[in-house]
């Protein structure tokens, strides 16, 4: 009787520090190149010299805590993904650690509410991106990475025909676009991110799209336009974003005239560009409080006041 009174007593205290204090955290996990992942891990050490795809996710609901650690592609890996989520499984998360030397950082196809945060992305491979959410990957969250191209890549992060995701807080370097959201990508948010030295625009919007959302990014010292909005837009609001110093224009805007839900611009500051703070065309709606200065071309704005 004693020894059962006191394994009910045992237990009904670990439940006690599991409701007080968490449940205990998974053990470490030692994961090699291309494993396929199915319940929540934590690596043990870095992976290195992947041939192929780094980490493979293999079921819903899961997280992938690098813990600090590294996944390595190899030279010339154009092919594949630090961590592949190409199978379109939903609510995972991916964080805390560095990806490198790969053609994707991130890949989600068809992965609603995927999660990638406080990782840095290194050394993609040219024409690819730090991450891709693409085909209906929808209401997910891109936070607190730190991306760079280095030689080259296409996009720190790219949206391709997905919605309702939030782009924010991520710091993105010498890319081939910064950040690109576009192919019927519709209500995304982008907030808060600093891009710089893309070498063509560092935020780009491309056409068929409706109700995006970017708001109080810098994009700045990139070698073409700062921001680029694209013709065949609509509801696209750029509220309280700074660009200066890009090689172009600091804002550039292709809306279509006559476009029923057109491009709105209000309380953006664009100074020291090549060519003009700001260039939109005619339909697009001037929000007010818009400033341009120093900029190379003496009008320093078209298509709304500042």
């Amino acid at each position: 009787m004693f020894e059962r009174r006191r394994s009910v007593g045992v237990a009904l205290a670990a439940s006690l520090c599991a409701f007080v204090f968490g449940a205990p955290v998974a053990q470490a996990t030692h994961v090699g190149c291309g494993d396929v992942i199915t319940t929540d891990t934590r690596l043990d050490s870095d992976i290195l010299d992947c041939s192929g795809d780094g980490v493979v996710i293999g079921a819903p609901g899961i997280t992938l805590d690098l813990e600090g650690h590294t996944i390595d592609g190899v030279t010339g890996n154009f092919f594949a993904s630090g961590v592949d989520n190409v199978a379109g499984h939903d609510d995972v998360t991916v964080e805390d650690g560095s990806v490198q030397d790969f053609g994707e950082g991130v890949l989600g196809v068809g992965a609603d509410r995927l999660v990638v945060r406080n990782l840095s992305i290194l050394a993609l491979r040219s024409g690819n991106s730090g991450v891709l959410f693409a085909d209906g990957s929808d209401g997910g969250l891109v936070e607190r990475n730190y991306i760079e191209g280095r030689p080259a890549g296409g996009a720190g992060v790219h949206l391709s025909d997905s919605d309702d995701n939030v782009v924010r807080r991520n710091t993105i370097v010498d890319e081939g676009w910064g950040i690109a959201v576009g192919g019927n990508a519709d209500r995304n948010l982008v907030e808060r991110n600093d891009v710089t030295a893309s070498r063509f625009t560092g935020i780009l919007l491309l056409q068929l799209t409706t109700d995006d959302v970017f708001r109080r990014n810098d994009a700045s010292g990139n070698d073409q336009d700062g921001f680029s909005v694209s013709h065949n837009t609509s509801g696209t609001l750029l509220e309280r974003n700074t660009a200066h110093s890009n090689g172009d224009d600091g804002i550039q805007v292709g809306s279509q005239v006559g476009t029923p839900l057109a491009t709105i611009l209000a309380h953006n500051r664009a100074n020291g560009n090549a060519d003009l703070g700001i260039e939109a065309v005619t339909g697009v709606i001037d929000g007010g409080h818009n400033r341009a200065s120093g900029n190379g071309n003496a009008a320093q704005c078209t298509g709304v006041a500042c």
